[in-house]
């Protein structure tokens, strides 16, 4: 005997049309039967593809403002890195460069400078009844600042020289001020009297640090007088002492030998004259200025060059006016 099959219930009526109403589905005429016409099905759908879009949109705006960043960021770098090498580059060629100079003879026939440096000497032709300019006050230099070095034409002007009581390796390494500087400052040894130039020894040395075969900062600048042309045009060195005003006649610029000394304060005669015609032999121009025994000679010395360690550059004066 055949079964009769089963054949499921159909959903009561209230129940059948609570589940048509979980979709909020009203048949219609437009219903194709695919659902697609669900009003609140769609909307759904058009919501989701729109958080989609915006999500895609922030994510893409993210990924372009993290690019730019890193472009800003890369930029930044290879400026500062060419900056930095181009920095470089430049102070190993100030270092280690010689720039050209021209050597000569210069004559003692030049006529006196038109005007002295106005900060160390008096104008000759002032009255009493002349009223003086005020003094430039100065900062406040350490304690063991002794005179005022001026040196025109090149950057030494009116600048300290120092004389600690005990240390003389003390003013190459701190400045004028007694502050730690690998600059240093000008500086003369403790063995000298300085204390004015009645009695300043037949050699005072002046000591200053350089920069190799740079002709910037500090002593450097001194390296300007192997030029001729540049050495005819200034031929004198200023310093004050206390109240005393002084002028010195260079007559010897050189890369001299260390050894022998030319460091001794009090030479005899014999070594005195040897050592000045040493100075005039080594000099890269030939000064016709004459040097005697009566004669107080000011040195300023400096090293030499970036690879010159047995000698020392030094410009050799004698003095020549006291104001």
């Amino acid at each position: 005997m055949a079964k009769t099959p089963i054949i499921p219930p159909l959903p009561k009526e209230e129940h059948f049309e609570q589940e048509l109403g979980a979709y909020n589905y009203i048949p219609n005429d437009e219903d194709d039967g695919t659902g697609e016409n669900f009003p609140h099905q769609k909307a759904s759908h058009d919501e989701d593809d729109n958080e989609s879009m915006d999500a895609m949109d922030a994510s893409e705006d993210k990924e372009k403002r993290r690019f730019s960043i890193w472009t800003v960021l890369l930029v930044v770098i290879c400026i500062v890195l060419i900056a930095m090498i181009g920095y470089i580059g430049w102070k190993a060629y100030d270092y280690y460069h010689i720039p050209a100079y021209e050597t000569g003879n210069i004559s003692d026939d030049v006529e006196e400078p038109v005007s002295t440096p106005s900060i160390l000497i008096p104008s000759s032709n002032s009255s009493e009844s002349d009223s003086e300019p005020e003094p430039t006050p100065k900062p406040a230099y350490s304690k063991n600042t002794i005179g005022y070095l001026t040196v025109p034409g090149i950057d030494v002007t009116d600048e300290p020289i120092l004389q600690h009581p005990t240390d003389d390796d003390y003013y190459l390494t701190h400045n004028e001020f007694d502050r730690e500087s690998i600059w240093g400052a000008y500086f003369v040894p403790s063995e000298w009297n300085v204390s004015n130039v009645d009695d300043m020894y037949r050699v005072t040395v002046i000591f200053g640090h350089s920069n190799g075969n740079s002709m910037h900062k500090k002593f450097s600048v001194l390296k300007y007088f192997r030029d001729v042309n540049f050495a005819k045009e200034h031929r004198y060195i200023y310093l004050t002492l206390g109240e005393q005003q002084t002028r010195w006649r260079i007559f010897a610029v050189a890369d001299y030998p260390i050894d022998p000394s030319y460091t001794i304060a009090n030479p005899d005669d014999s070594y005195f004259l040897t050592e000045i015609a040493s100075m005039k032999a080594y000099s890269y121009n030939q000064y016709a200025t004459e040097v005697g025994l009566n004669d107080k000679v000011l040195i300023l010395s400096t090293c030499s060059g970036s690879d010159n360690y047995d000698t020392r550059f030094i410009v050799c004066a004698k003095l020549d006016q006291i104001f």
